[in-house]
């Protein structure tokens, strides 16, 4: 078991025996820089049976501390199954550890274990519940993962995991959303096991922060989006310059329902091919098979080629308004709903799922 904890609280010792009485393997508790008012706590952990305790000199982040437990883990284990990482404020029971273990060890090997709250609880705070429920809905938007609980200290990897654990970004609480995004595109699967919602105290002693944690989560969670519109505004470039010196130099002459055509479809060929190559290698970055994904992708530029040049049409000869200012407005609606098209089928990878039981 993996347990980073900084300024824990003073019932730290009796919460490492309660793990340590599941006897499923040693423990590795991080010290994260909690300073001098809290070493009797570690030093009372570290001359437990089955107990390490590592150390940093200055608070760095969770995510920093569970790295620091993994290349040790890495260097003194061999012949594990994996580990489990756990909170330390005790809002995680025996028994849930012992059911995330459990599953960990039934669990086909690209299988992660996460322990997910409902927080339905009439104990958990308004705050917690309520952030819960943003962060979700925005991963379920921008990356497809589904899970009630996107924050969860309690997992389980297997031990081949953990040199790719090492390699995934973040120092703090974003590590973990990060985690889940990068699983995906790995094609890791998720196994969710229900665990109970424990707050204590309304959650006062949290050392989460507010803003500043906020802050690298809506970044971790624009990222993709971000990303994605990039891309999508370099190839809308290309395509808008295609479409006007196709429309207003080449094609000038031709009726307004040719010269649309002809410039709406060399302008996307063009276009299309560069962000199909972006959004492959770098927004999605999925490990798919070039063909498949080609394949889908053009299905949808089909329909959205053909849906472009309806609506374009259709408003340009009602409005009268300039055919490439009606393209712009057009084409960035279907940006919206072609991110989410591509998301969950073009360049979906076929290894992931979720698994409830």
């Amino acid at each position: 078991m993996i347990v980073p904890a900084f300024e824990p609280r003073k019932n730290f010792p009796d919460f490492i025996d309660e793990l340590n009485e599941l006897h499923i393997g040693p423990i590795v508790v991080v010290d994260d820089g909690s300073g001098s008012k809290c070493r009797r706590l570690f030093r009372a952990v570290a001359e437990k049976e089955n107990c390490t305790v590592l150390y940093h000199e200055k608070n760095r982040g969770k995510g920093a501390a569970f790295k620091t437990a993994m290349r040790w883990t890495l260097d003194h284990f061999i012949a594990i199954k994996g580990v489990i990482t756990v909170d330390c404020d005790g809002q995680h029971r025996p028994e849930d550890v012992r059911a995330v273990y459990e599953r960990l060890l039934s669990s086909p090997a690209d299988h992660l274990v996460l322990g997910v709250r409902s927080f339905e609880g009439e104990g958990t705070p308004e705050l917690s519940r309520t952030g819960n429920r943003i962060s979700s809905s925005v991963m379920k938007a921008l990356y497809s993962i589904d899970l009630t609980d996107t924050q969860t200290g309690l997992r389980g990897f297997h031990y081949d995991m953990l040199p790719w654990l090492l390699t995934v970004r973040g120092e703090h609480y974003d590590y973990e959303l990060n985690v889940l995004i990068e699983a995906k595109k790995q094609g890791y699967s998720f196994s969710l096991v229900d665990i109970a919602t424990v707050y204590f105290r309304g959650n006062i002693d949290s050392h989460y922060r507010p803003f500043a944690d906020s802050l690298h989560i809506a970044r971790i969670m624009a990222k993709g989006i971000l990303r994605y519109f990039a891309s999508s505004l370099t190839a809308t470039g290309l395509d808008i310059l295609l479409f006007t010196l196709m429309t207003k130099l080449v094609f000038a002459q031709l009726p307004l329902s040719s010269r649309l055509l002809l410039g709406t479809l060399i302008a996307r060929i063009f276009s299309s091919l560069l962000n199909y190559t972006i959004n492959r290698r770098i927004v999605f970055s999925q490990d798919t098979r070039f063909y498949p994904t080609m394949f889908r992708f053009y299905t949808l530029w089909v329909c959205q080629v053909s849906v472009s040049y309806g609506l374009v049409l259709a408003f340009t000869a009602l409005t009268g308004f300039d055919e490439v200012f009606v393209k712009l407005c057009v084409d960035a609606v279907l940006a919206l709903f072609s991110y989410q098209v591509q998301m969950r089928w073009v360049f979906k990878n076929p290894n992931h799922e979720i698994k409830r039981d």
